[in-house]
């Protein structure tokens, strides 16, 4: 029996994680978990098992005392799921016992130099000045000298958590790969970001075949440019065979893509997008509506930032929560768990002879799909649960 502590007081968009933690505990019937949160973050915790529980900071109470509050119970383990703000309160916390902490960006935790924060700071001022859309032209500045203070309390965490029993939990093997650059491996730990979430596939009948790209829409981490313009240089091709769903709001510095969406749709390409936020129930909907999840993913965000290395894509864990085939770039590091719902391109011209391909039925979409599902199935808690607790 363990009593286990989960933490996130950061992050709306991780509770996925969370509760992808404290349903696969659950599965040994005698644990006992603890989700400590605050209030604006506890609504997106549904679940049914009454043996998890839901502890929500009080008004009255600060986050550094919530933090103490919990390093004093007595708890078998405590997870930590995202440190994203209160990096202070974090490190000056007096933890304990089996410390489990989950690094979403490994770069920033542990390769993090100064010569790498100029160079992005050089790059962010440059694009603030030029780019439309951005309000406060200064914000790189501001979030370069605010990252001082950050990156000191990130090696002081680091070191506290160091002299105590503790891993560092990622979500990828090719992640950890990487973690093994600075932390000995059996200090390491692999963990979905999400389960598979058993959601009715909803694409049987679709008129077209429906493309799906979830995640905010924004040329930065993901190339729109390219994608958008292979579908206009094929319209007549596409337009009376596939429809595209753009799964993720379109931020304000990246509303210049509007224009060649509004030129795709007078070309007769299905293709919906939003401006606002979408609920996670919507979300749910549409990606089960899905026959194909596109990740137009730049391999590289950086220097310092690879998906599939330094940090991960929530691309691959849509796919897993929907049981749903991708296509992903090949420079991106698939888990040998999950190459069987995977199609890699190498280009966008490879991509375009890969749709057509699945638009003239050259791939057996309904096999790649049942094989999707098959893998995706084995991210269930009881397939699950003897990796957190070797």
């Amino acid at each position: 029996m363990m009593h286990i502590g989960i933490i996130e007081v950061c992050e709306l968009n991780h509770y996925t994680a969370v509760l992808a933690l404290a349903e696969t505990y659950a599965v040994n019937q005698e644990n006992e978990i603890y989700i400590f949160t605050i209030e604006s973050i506890s609504t997106s915790f549904n679940y049914t098992d009454n043996r998890i529980k839901l502890i929500i900071k009080r008004n009255d109470q600060s986050i550094a005392d919530f933090l103490k509050e919990i390093s004093s119970l007595c708890l078998d383990r405590v997870h930590i799921n995202t440190i994203s703000h209160y990096y202070k309160e974090f490190a000056e916390t007096d933890w304990s016992g089996d410390l489990y902490f989950t690094v979403h960006n490994i770069e920033l935790w542990f390769d993090n130099p100064l010569s790498g924060r100029v160079s992005g700071l050089i790059h962010g001022m440059k694009e603030s000045l030029f780019k439309r859309g951005i309000n406060n032209r200064f914000l790189p500045l501001i979030l370069f000298i605010k990252d001082f203070v950050r990156q000191y309390y990130r090696k002081v965490f680091i070191r506290k958590i160091s002299k105590i029993k503790h891993k560092i939990l990622v979500y990828s093997s090719s992640q950890q790969k990487y973690l093994f650059r600075y932390v000995e491996p059996s200090n390491t730990i692999v963990f979905p970001f999400c389960l598979y979430g058993n959601l009715k596939d909803t694409s049987i009948g679709n008129p077209k075949i429906r493309v799906c790209i979830p995640g905010s829409v924004s040329d930065k981490k993901r190339d729109y440019s390219s994608f958008f313009r292979m579908l206009i240089d094929n319209a007549e091709l596409f337009k009376e065979k596939m429809s595209i769903d753009l799964l993720g709001f379109i931020p304000e510095s990246d509303r210049h893509l509007l224009t060649k969406v509004k030129d795709l749709q007078s070309l007769g390409i299905d293709i919906s997008y939003n401006l606002g936020f979408i609920t996670s129930a919507e979300f749910d909907i549409r990606l089960a509506q899905a026959d194909i999840v596109l990740g137009n993913l730049r391999s590289a965000i950086n220097l310092y930032q690879r998906y599939g290395e330094t940090k991960e894509t929530g691309v691959i864990f849509n796919m897993i929560k929907a049981g749903k085939p991708g296509l992903l770039p090949s420079g991106y590091p698939v888990d040998d768990s999950l190459k069987d719902m995977v199609i890699p391109f190498s280009d966008y011209n490879h991509l375009l002879d890969i749709l057509r391909m699945v638009v003239a039925n050259s791939i057996d979409l309904n096999a790649f799909k049942a094989k999707a599902l098959e893998t995706a199935k084995y991210y269930q808690p009881s397939y699950l649960y003897q990796s957190l607790v070797d």
